[in-house]
């Protein structure tokens, strides 16, 4: 019984991370989009800028809601950071690789986030968050 409630709970855990991305890709997708096509930032700068901001993005709301942490905010946001680094290299050169292979840039960012999303959220959770 206990295990099935422990199982439940890491279920809604997972799927609780994975709204909080969603939502980070459309903050990470439209910022990206808009630097680059609108404001004609280049693509490396554009993808920066839009990763950090969906960075900010998902740790408010996985801090709020996917974890339900009530103290230590700055200390979780900076451990988020780097548990969430990986990712971002992970993030930033599948972008700028895919896009240089000929892939459009938003596809490419959305490859790129896609893989980044299993390594932020095994480091997030096991260290930013820790139980």
């Amino acid at each position: 019984m206990l295990n099935r409630i422990i199982l439940n709970e890491k279920i809604r855990e997972v799927l609780k991370f994975l709204l909080v991305g969603l939502s980070g890709i459309f903050v990470n997708m439209f910022l990206l989009w808009f630097f680059k096509d609108i404001l004609f930032f280049k693509l490396g700068i554009s993808s920066i800028i839009a990763i950090e901001l969906s960075v900010i993005n998902n740790f408010y709301f996985n801090n709020k809601w996917t974890f339900k942490s009530k103290n230590k905010t700055l200390i979780k946001f900076y451990r988020y950071h780097i548990s969430v680094l990986l990712g971002i290299i992970i993030n930033y050169s599948i972008l700028i690789i895919l896009t240089k292979l000929g892939v459009y840039y938003l596809i490419s960012n959305l490859i790129g986030i896609i893989l980044a999303t299993i390594s932020n959220y095994i480091l997030s959770s096991k260290w930013a968050w820790k139980k």
